[in-house]
C-alpha cells in the first residue's frame, strides 16, 4: 500500500486561490409600506446587476413596538414569532413557502438544534432571555422544577411595557436561504421577493401581563434585509453562462425547505390514531411534528397531575409550546411501507410499557422518553457528534418528575392548589403566570420526528418518495390509557424536511422541482 503524508504535515496541499473579489454588505428596504402589524406582509425586493447573494450570511432587521396595552414578554422564539409564513417568489412565481414557520422555529428547531451558546447569543439578537439558574422566576415555579433551569430561557411577562420598542437581526432558514451557494443575482431578470407574512393571532407571540386591550399587538418598522453581496469578476459571469447551455440551460444548486400540513387528535381518544399527511415530495428526508392543546382557559386549576401534564390546556397559547397528549408510540404508514417496522416509544405514556399515567408512574414514564428525543437528534444529524445540540432536557421534554411535589390529594403544592393564570395577572399562594416562563417550567416543549433518509446528508433524492409513487402518509399515533387520557382536542403540525433542486436558467427564471 502506497503511504501518503498527512494532511497536518502535507505542505503542497493548500487550498486553491479564490478570483479576485469583494464581499459588501447593503440594506434592501420593503417595497410596500414603512410599518406592518398583525395579519400584514412585508415584501422585499432583492436584486443586483453586478454581486451574487450570500444568503447564510444575510439577516432580517427590524423593530418591534409592543402595542397591545399591556407588558408584554416575547415567546422563547424570539424575533421569528411574527413570521406566520416564509415566502420566495420571482417572475411571478412561488418558489418556496414555508407555512407555520414561526411554529416550526419556535417549537422545533430552536429547542431542538440551538446549543446554549447560542442561546445566550440569541438573548441579544432575538431578545430570548437567557438564565443559568432560576432565579428571578417566581418562587412557585421553583418550588415544581428545582433549582436550576440548566441553561434554559425564559421571558418574564414585564420584559416590555406598552409602547416599548426593541429591535431584532433575525436569520431566515429553509429553501435558498439554508444552502452554501451564491445566489447569482446578475443572471436574474427579475428581482427575488423575500414575502413575510404575518402572525394573525397576536396571543401566540408571547406572554402578556393581563389580556390584551389593542387589537394591533405589535408594530413592526425601520424593516430591512441586511445582505451580503459578493462582487466576482466579469469573466465568471461569462464562465457560468457558458455552464447553463452546457448543462441544459439550467446552473443547479440542491437544497432542502419544509412543508407544512395539519391535524387533529379529538378529545377523549385513546389507542390508535391515524392521521393522513398529504405532502407529496420526491424525497422526504425526515418528518417534524408537535402538538398543543385547544382549550383556551383564561385561568385553570389543575388538581389531578395526569390532567396537567398530558395535553396542558395552557399550552394553546405559545408557540414554543407543545404537549407530549399521552403518546406511547408512532410510526409512518405509506402504501405498503411501515417505517420504522417496529414504533418508535414515546414520553406521553410510560413508553412501551403502556398504562396509565398517573402520580404514581409519572416517574416511570418521565424515563421513557429518550427514544423519542434520540429519533430528533438523528432527524436533524445530531446523534453522532459528541457535543450534542439543543436546549431540551429532563426538564422540559415529556414528562417531568412530580411525585416529590404533591399530597396524598394529587394537588400540586405549594401551599394552596397550583394554579396557572394563563391571560391574568399572577398572584400569591401558588398562583403563577406559566406563561412567564417559555418553554421552561411546568409545561412542555415536546417535539417528535422520524428519520426517513438511506444516506443522511451524503446523497440527494434518497429519501422517501411519495410524489412519483402517489402515495400519502399516515402517521400512526398510539395514545395511552389512563387517567386524564386525552382531555381535551390536540391540534397537530406535520413538516416534511425534503430535497429540493433549484434551476437558475438562462432565461432569467428560477425555477425548482421537490
Amino acid at each position: 500500500m502506497e503511504r501518503t503524508l498527512p494532511k497536518s504535515v502535507d505542505y503542497l496541499d493548500t487550498l486553491p486561490k479564490g478570483v479576485p473579489s469583494e464581499r459588501k454588505r447593503r440594506k434592501f428596504y420593503p417595497a410596500n409600506g414603512t410599518q406592518y402589524q398583525l395579519g400584514g406582509s412585508i415584501i422585499i425586493e432583492v436584486s443586483d446587476p453586478r454581486h451574487f447573494l450570500d444568503p447564510t450570511n444575510s439577516y432580517l432587521n427590524f423593530t418591534m413596538q409592543n402595542t397591545s396595552g399591556q407588558t408584554l414578554g416575547l415567546d422563547y422564539g424570539g424575533g421569528s414569532v411574527f413570521i406566520r409564513n416564509l415566502r420566495l417568489q420571482q417572475a411571478g412565481n412561488t418558489i418556496m413557502n414555508i407555512e407555520n414557520y414561526n411554529r416550526l422555529v419556535c417549537a422545533v428547531i430552536q429547542p431542538a438544534v440551538n446549543p446554549v451558546r447560542m442561546t445566550a447569543q440569541k438573548s441579544i439578537t432575538d431578545n430570548t432571555i437567557f438564565a443559568s439558574s432560576i432565579a428571578g422566576v417566581p418562587d412557585a415555579v421553583n418550588t415544581v422544577v428545582g433549582s436550576d433551569f440548566a441553561g434554559s430561557t425564559y421571558n418574564p411577562d414585564d420584559n416590555m411595557a406598552d409602547g416599548d420598542t426593541q429591535t431584532f437581526s433575525v436569520p431566515l432558514i429553509g429553501g435558498l436561504f439554508s444552502q452554501s451557494k451564491l445566489i447569482p443575482l446578475p443572471l436574474l431578470r427579475e428581482p427575488i421577493q423575500i414575502v413575510i407574512d404575518l402572525e394573525t393571532n397576536g396571543e401566540r407571540i408571547g406572554c402578556f401581563g393581563a389580556a390584551p386591550v389593542a387589537a394591533t399587538f405589535f408594530t413592526l418598522s425601520n424593516v430591512t434585509y441586511t445582505a451580503e453581496l459578493i462582487d466576482v469578476p466579469r469573466d465568471v459571469l461569462g464562465y457560468l453562462r457558458t455552464v447553463q447551455e452546457q448543462n441544459g440551460g439550467s446552473l443547479l444548486v440542491q437544497a432542502q425547505s419544509y412543508a407544512h400540513t395539519t391535524g387533529l387528535l379529538p378529545a377523549g381518544s385513546t389507542g390508535e390514531q391515524i392521521v393522513n399527511i398529504p405532502i407529496r415530495r420526491k424525497s422526504i428526508k425526515s418528518i417534524l411534528f408537535v402538538g398543543q392543546g385547544n382549550v383556551a382557559s383564561t385561568t385553570t386549576a389543575f388538581s389531578d397531575v395526569a390532567q396537567m401534564v398530558p395535553c396542558g390546556e395552557f399550552s394553546v397559547y405559545n408557540l414554543s409550546q407543545s404537549a407530549n397528549f399521552l403518546l406511547n408510540n408512532y410510526q409512518i404508514k405509506a402504501g405498503s411501507m411501515v417505517f420504522p417496522p417496529t414504533p418508535v416509544n414515546g414520553p406521553g405514556g410510560r413508553g412501551d410499557v403502556g398504562g396509565e399515567v398517573t402520580v404514581a408512574t409519572l416517574p416511570d414514564a418521565q424515563f421513557a422518553r429518550g427514544e423519542a428525543l434520540t429519533e430528533v437528534s438523528k432527524a436533524f444529524g445530531h446523534l453522532g457528534t459528541a457535543m450534542g445540540q439543543g436546549l431540551l432536557s429532563v426538564l422540559t421534554y415529556g414528562p417531568f418528575k412530580l411525585n416529590d411535589n404533591v399530597n396524598a390529594d394529587q394537588e400540586v403544592v405549594p401551599g394552596a392548589d397550583f394554579v396557572f393564570v394563563l391571560a391574568g395577572g399572577g398572584g400569591d399562594n401558588g398562583a403563577v403566570r406559566l406563561r412567564d416562563v417559555v418553554p421552561f417550567a411546568a409545561m412542555e416543549c415536546t417535539p417528535f420526528a422520524l428519520d426517513m433518509e438511506a444516506f443522511q446528508n451524503e446523497a440527494v433524492n434518497s429519501g422517501i418518495d411519495t410524489e412519483t409513487l402517489s402515495l400519502d402518509m399516515n402517521m400512526v399515533l398510539n395514545i395511552a390509557n389512563g387517567t386524564g387520557a386525552q382531555l381535551e382536542q390536540v391540534n397537530l403540525d406535520f413538516w416534511t424536511w425534503h430535497d429540493v433542486i433549484y434551476y437558475f436558467n438562462s432565461d432569467g427564471t428560477i425555477t425548482f422541482s421537490q
